[in-house]
C-alpha cells in the first residue's frame, strides 16, 4: 500500500474531506515504504465544520488523502454514507502506534506544541512505554491567533534543523497546526521529515493532564459529552453550533448519496437515517429530561446502581443486545425471579410470566409516572446511537420470549429482519397484549405488515401516535397488564 495507490484507489469523503479508510496494518506498511512526506491529520465534527467555515483550512484538508478517522461522529455517518465498516484512530493511539514504529524503524521523532507541563509529560509517557524510543521536544510559547511572530517560527525551524527528526508531531490545536505546516511544508521536506502529524490536545492525553473518555462512553459515541463535562465552558462556545450542524449536514449529505447510489428500499438505509436526525433534533431536550429522571430515580433508590435497568434483548438478525431503561420497580429478592420470566408454558399454551398483581405492586410511585409517559424509554436513545435500534420498528424481545413465540409462531423470526424500534405499529395499534400464541401471531402480522411497507411517511405517523399515547398517559394502562415486552426483570 502506497501513498499513490490510496489516492487513485476509492476515495472516501465525508463534507468534502477524504478520509483515510484503509487497515491501521495498511497505514504502517505505507509509512514504512513511502519516501513522501504523509501529512496525517485528525478529523471530526468540529473540525468538519471549521473546514466549512474556512476555505484555506477546507483547502488544505481536501488536498490532503491521509486525514485519519478521529471522531466517532465522522466514522458513522462514513459507515451510513457508504454502508461499510470503517475504523476510528483516536489521535492519542495514533500517535503512540507511529512512534513505535519510528521506534522500530530507528526514526527520530520530534514533539511540537502543548504547553510546557503536557509536552515534558507526553515525552515521559513516550519514553517509558516505548524504551529506545528517539525523542525530543520544543514548546514554544503561547501566542493567540493563527500566525506565530518571527522569532517563535525561526527558533522552532532552527531546532528541527539541529535534531533531524523524521517525525513530527504537532500539537497546537486545529487548525493553527495544519496553517503552521502548510506554511512550512516545502521547508520540513528539505530537513528530512516524512511523517507529519496534527494531533490536537494529544499531549494533554498522554500526560494525563486531561482524563480520556471510558472506552465505553467512546464507542458510544458521547466523548464529546465527556469533553464538555470536563471544559463546559470552553467546549460550549465551540460545540453550541458545530455539532448540530455537522449531524445535520452529514446525515444529509449521507442520505443524498444513498439515494444517487442506487433505488434500493427506504427500509434498507432511510429508517437509520431517520432515526439518528430525530435523535440529533431531540438529543438537547432528551438529555434535559433523562438528567432530571435519573436525579429522581437515585433519590427513590438510594443508590446509583439503582437508576438504570439493563436487559439483554433480541435484536437485528436474531443477535441479543443489552437495552437500557430507567429502572421502575424495587428489587425483587425471589430467586426464581432472577430470570426476568418462568422458562414454561401455561396450560393454554401462554408463556407464563411473572407480571402478576404482585409484582405490579413493586412498582414505584415514580416508576407509574415513568411508565404512563414512556420516560422510562429514554435511556433507549443510547441504543439507536449505538446502532441496536431504530426510532420506528418491531419492539426488541427478551431472549426467553423470543426462543418460546419461536416456537409457537411459525416464522416469528422474520421480525428481526430489520432492527427493533423505541416505538412500533403493533405497539400504536393495538397496545401491549398478552403471551399467547395467538397475540403473538397477531403481533407477527402487524411488524409484518409495517416491515414491507415501511417508508418515511409511516415512521413519521407512528411517532406523532406515539407522542399522542405518551400525553394521553396511555403507557401504564398497557403495561399494568402484565406486559413483559418492557417488563421483564424490572420495568
Amino acid at each position: 500500500m502506497t501513498l499513490a495507490s490510496q489516492e487513485a484507489g476509492d476515495v472516501h469523503s465525508l463534507l468534502g474531506v477524504p478520509y483515510w479508510t484503509q487497515t491501521r496494518e495498511e497505514l504502517e506498511q505505507m509509512l514504512r515504504e513511502t519516501d513522501e512526506l504523509v501529512e496525517l491529520n485528525s478529523g471530526n465534527a468540529e473540525i468538519s465544520i471549521q473546514a466549512r467555515e474556512n476555505d484555506d483550512y477546507r483547502r488544505i484538508l481536501s488536498g490532503n488523502p491521509t486525514n485519519i478517522i478521529d471522531g466517532q461522529g465522522v466514522r458513522r455517518i462514513l459507515q451510513l454514507k457508504y454502508g461499510k465498516a470503517f475504523d476510528r484512530i483516536s489521535g492519542s493511539d495514533l500517535t503512540t502506534e507511529v512512534c513505535a514504529l519510528a521506534r522500530d524503524m530507528g526514526w527520530r521523532v520530534f514533539l511540537l506544541g502543548g504547553c510546557e507541563e503536557a509536552s515534558s509529560g507526553a515525552q515521559a509517557f513516550l519514553e517509558s512505554k516505548l524504551p529506545g524510543l528517539q525523542v525530543q521536544r520544543h514548546s514554544p510559547p503561547y501566542e493567540p491567533g493563527g500566525q506565530m511572530s518571527p522569532r517563535v517560527e525561526r527558533e522552532i525551524c532552527e531546532r528541527i534543523a539541529a535534531y533531524g527528526p523524521r517525525v513530527l508531531i504537532g500539537c497546537f490545536g486545529a487548525p493553527k497546526q495544519e496553517f503552521w505546516f502548510d506554511r512550512h511544508r516545502e521547508y520540513l521536506r528539505e530537513q528530512g521529515v516524512r511523517v507529519w502529524m496534527g494531533a490536537g490536545g494529544t499531549f494533554d492525553f498522554l500526560s494525563g493532564r486531561i482524563r480520556r473518555a471510558p472506552k465505553a462512553v467512546s464507542e458510544a459515541g458521547l466523548e464529546w459529552l465527556w469533553r464538555f463535562f470536563q471544559e463546559p465552558r470552553q467546549r460550549f462556545r465551540r460545540m453550541g453550533t458545530r455539532l448540530p450542524r455537522f449531524a445535520l449536514l452529514g446525515l444529509w449529505e449521507a442520505l443524498t448519496y444513498r439515494l444517487r447510489l442506487s433505488h434500493r428500499s427506504y427500509s434498507s438505509w432511510g429508517s437509520r437515517v431517520f432515526s439518528l436526525v430525530a435523535v440529533a433534533l431531540g438529543l438537547p431536550l432528551a438529555l434535559s429530561a433523562g438528567l432530571v429522571v435519573a436525579a429522581a430515580n437515585l433519590i427513590a433508590f438510594r443508590d446509583p446502581r439503582g437508576i438504570f435497568f439493563v436487559q439483554p434483548r433480541i435484536g437485528r438478525d436474531g443477535k441479543p443486545f443489552r437495552l437500557y431503561k430507567f429502572r421502575t420497580m424495587q428489587e425483587d429478592a425471589a430467586p426464581h425471579r432472577s430470570g426476568g420470566v418462568h422458562e414454561g408454558r401455561g396450560s393454554s399454551g401462554e408463556f407464563t410470566s411473572w407480571s402478576t398483581s404482585e409484582d405490579r405492586l413493586r412498582v414505584t410511585a415514580l416508576g407509574r409516572i415513568l411508565r404512563s409517559s414512556h420516560l422510562d424509554e429514554l435511556p433507549q436513545l443510547l441504543n439507536i446511537l449505538r446502532g441496536d435500534m431504530n426510532l420506528v420498528g418491531p419492539r426488541p424481545e427478551m431472549i426467553e420470549v423470543h426462543e418460546w413465540a419461536c416456537s409457537e409462531v411459525p416464522g416469528f423470526s422474520q421480525r428481526t429482519r430489520v432492527r427493533p424500534g423505541l416505538t412500533g405499529l403493533a405497539q400504536v395499534t393495538q397496545g401491549y397484549t398478552g403471551h399467547c400464541a395467538e397475540a403473538y401471531g397477531r403481533k407477527l402480522a402487524i411488524d409484518t405488515n409495517y416491515i414491507e411497507t415501511h417508508s418515511l411517511a409511516q415512521d413519521l405517523r407512528l411517532c406523532a401516535l406515539t407522542v399522542r399515547w405518551m400525553l394521553l398517559g396511555r403507557g401504564w394502562r398497557w403495561k399494568q397488564g402484565g406486559e413483559t415486552e418492557t417488563g421483564g426483570a424490572d420495568s
